[in-house]
């Protein structure tokens, strides 16, 4: 079921709401888009430290790189942005919570033990195409399984969201019958944005030489590292197998 997305209010952040922030996806891989927009934020809102929460919900991404293998994958790229310009100061922290975690909130839950007791929310660091947004109520409850964690994590988190291609900001969403309407903060976007997915950077990495070339270019170096290091996207052939 299909339901109207309704437009809410844009609020500020707290002095004290930026010492954290968390930026949740499958990273499959990282890329130059992640990283741009990852940038602004922190250029933009001076957080003191990033928590980084790789997802793992078959039922969302049934096709992912197995989540040992994103984990190094970002934390190359949690290297690498410790030493791009206006973000040295931030510190960089990539959680394993989702691991084992049955959806989002119970990995939130995780990452953050006091969360019940939080009276400010949480920045959320997102896209504009976050299944946190979808008007589609099925993907809505595969991400939060149920109503009660979708009104949780909208009571404890507002959505930082990078606003891209001039697409429309959603701050509502129905599920299970209720609407639910959300405040957001927004990020002047880079103009530098390649606008590029991770589902495109997959279709590249198994391309012939020349456009390898390309797609390497909108992934960081150390990331694709990792890629080489691990055998990660190449066609027909299996990842190797980490080692302890």
């Amino acid at each position: 079921m299909v339901f109207p997305v309704i437009f809410g209010k844009q609020v500020l952040l707290t002095g004290s709401q930026r010492r954290i922030a968390v930026s949740n996806g499958t990273f499959d891989p990282p890329h130059q888009g992640h990283v741009l927009m990852l940038q602004e934020a922190i250029r933009q809102y001076k957080f003191d430290t990033v928590y980084f929460l790789p997802g793992n919900n078959p039922n969302l991404k049934p096709n992912r790189t197995p989540f040992e293998f994103r984990i190094p994958m970002v934390k190359a790229m949690a290297d690498y942005l410790s030493n791009q310009n206006g973000c040295q100061k931030t510190r960089y922290k990539v959680s394993e919570a989702y691991k084992d975690a049955p959806h989002l909130m119970a990995s939130l839950r995780k990452l953050f033990p006091d969360l019940k007791n939080r009276t400010e929310k949480i920045p959320y660091i997102c896209g504009t195409d976050e299944v946190i947004f979808s008007q589609d109520e099925k993907k809505l409850l595969q991400a939060f399984v149920s109503t009660e964690n979708a009104i949780e994590f909208y009571n404890k988190f507002v959505p930082v969201i990078n606003k891209r291609n001039g697409s429309p900001v959603p701050t509502s969403i129905s599920i299970g019958g209720k609407k639910i309407e959300f405040d957001y903060v927004l990020i002047k976007p880079s103009p530098y944005d390649p606008q590029i997915s991770s589902t495109l950077m997959r279709a590249g990495l198994t391309q012939p030489h020349r456009t390898l070339q390309q797609i390497s270019s909108l992934i960081p170096r150390p990331v694709m590292n990792v890629i080489h290091s691990l055998g990660l996207y190449q066609p027909k052939t299996q990842p190797l197998k980490l080692t302890a």
